[in-house]
């Protein structure tokens, strides 16, 4: 379970996206020297974009995809260096389409078995998957789709980030709280969960979480 989570690296958009950026999409590494591919969406074809650091334009991000990266959508892009785990990134675009961020990945040594990458991709696939009804507002569907990847990984903190978002999005705000934190539980440096949390319990009158003590809420 460990390994599969190291060879897995999601960033993911819960319900809302950031302000529309023109700000060049900016990829950092450790170690330096990774090789990074775009992997289009309908093919999976890959597509190089260099060996970090790199920046990359939206327009250099659209002319490798073939076509304009709508507000919303989302791109894959692969990491791999000879003698370490790959290491798969799902990034969402802004409004307008815009990247606009900067992201910096680090690569355990060792070598990712394909039962590993079988299950990170499955996870990937499920979490997408949810994100597509959550912004559809089929949150029920969304919350099905997260939790089977939670019934394998009860304390992965980025579906239970994602989960969060959906609780709220329902108007299930105590809920809501007990996902965020549990994620924080689990990594208490998830500055979007440490947000949330200090917003919902605010909403609920509740006093502000002691992240440091990492207890569940009350």
């Amino acid at each position: 379970m460990e390994n599969t989570i190291k060879t897995l690296q999601i960033i993911i958009v819960c319900l809302s996206l950031g302000a529309c950026s023109t700000a060049p999409f900016k990829i950092k590494s450790e170690p330096d020297n990774i090789k990074v591919f775009l992997i289009l969406p309908e093919s999976n074809e890959k597509k190089s974009l260099g060996v970090t650091p790199i920046t990359k334009t939206k327009d250099e991000i659209n002319e490798l995809l073939g076509s304009e990266l709508p507000s919303g959508g989302m791109i894959n892009l692969l990491f791999e260096k000879e003698g370490f785990v790959k290491k798969e990134v799902w990034l969402p675009s802004a409004a307008g389409g815009d990247l606009g961020v900067d992201i910096s990945v680090k690569l355990s040594e060792g070598v990712s078995s394909q039962e590993e990458m079988k299950t990170a991709n499955d996870i990937i696939n499920k979490l997408f998957l949810a994100q597509g009804y959550a912004r559809t507002q089929q949150y029920e569907r969304a919350l099905i789709e997260i939790d089977k990847v939670l019934e394998v990984f009860p304390e992965f903190d980025r579906a239970l980030t994602m989960k969060g978002a959906v609780l709220y999005g329902q108007g299930s705000f105590k809920t809501s709280l007990e996902a965020y934190e549990k994620a924080l539980n689990s990594n208490p440096e998830l500055r979007n969960a440490l947000d949330m949390s200090a917003k919902i319990r605010k909403k609920l009158n509740m006093s502000v979480r002691d992240v440091a003590s990492k207890k569940a809420p009350q």
